[in-house]
């Protein structure tokens, strides 16, 4: 029987903080991102089908789709910083 052994993939943020290096890498991958209104249109037929994916394995309630993009360019040597909202008030 055949054995390999591989290392552990550290992914920073998830499993160690991330150092400044990693936050500016992010950001430049984030700048990379189409943007919002330049999404593909995506054809009904496939949204069908993906809805009967999920239906049929019941994961209808713990998956969702997303089509990745930005909203805006982040400025060198800029991060983003966000929260989660606990409530919104206002509306």
């Amino acid at each position: 029987m055949a054995v390999a052994v591989t290392a552990p993939i550290v992914i920073p943020s998830l499993y160690i903080p991330p150092t400044i290096k990693d936050l500016l890498q992010s950001s430049r991958a984030y700048n990379l991102l189409p943007d919002d209104r330049d999404q593909p249109q995506v054809q009904k037929v496939h949204l069908q089908e993906l809805a009967s994916l999920f239906t049929r394995f019941n994961v209808q309630k713990i998956y969702g789709l997303h089509l990745i993009h930005g909203h805006f360019q982040i400025e060198e040597n800029k991060i983003m910083l966000g929260t989660s909202l606990k409530s919104v008030r206002g509306y």
